[in-house]
């Protein structure tokens, strides 16, 4: 995407497009939809102020993600966060088969998460993953194996 191309019309496609990925990877690490939601707004904000340049559509999708894990990471070491307790459960406002997966999946470790959530979701091969987290490839084949081992255990006890 071309700077020029920054018109509202094409940012309002932008935003239908990928508001609902980011917002359930925003929510999958913070835990609360008041957090991701403005996680996912401060996403389109910076890249309405920076006005990247893009190779391609997933160059693009690989950027809004790399954005809102960063921001998510910032997050988490804020102090305002680290003073603040959540009064009620966020899962409620989805529907309840997802809520369910959700549920399960945020019983995992935040970067095992995060994997789950780019490789199964997000559709990203594990060579994505790895340069998008700044992680090397063979750290990001044991979260994510390590990982569904625990959903496996969650999900059936008598495996």
């Amino acid at each position: 995407m071309d700077p020029a191309d920054y018109s509202p019309a094409s940012l309002e496609q932008i935003v239908e497009k990928y508001a609902d990925l980011l917002l359930r990877i925003t929510f999958v690490q913070l835990k609360h939809m008041q957090d991701a939601e403005d996680i996912t707004q401060e996403v389109f904000v910076r890249l309405i102020e920076k006005r990247p340049v893009f190779e391609s559509e997933d160059h693009m999708k690989a950027w809004l993600i790399r954005v809102a894990v960063n921001l998510c990471k910032d997050h988490w070491k804020s102090a305002w966060f680290k003073r603040t307790i959540p009064l009620e459960d966020e899962l409620a406002v989805f529907p309840a088969e997802v809520s369910d997966l959700l549920q399960t999946i945020m019983q995992l470790p935040a970067p095992s998460r995060q994997v789950v959530l780019l490789h199964d979701y997000a559709g990203y091969s594990l060579v994505e993953i790895a340069s998008m987290t700044g992680q090397s490839n063979s750290a990001v084949t044991t979260r994510l194996h390590r990982a569904r081992k625990k959903l496996r255990l969650i999900l059936d006890p008598l495996a």
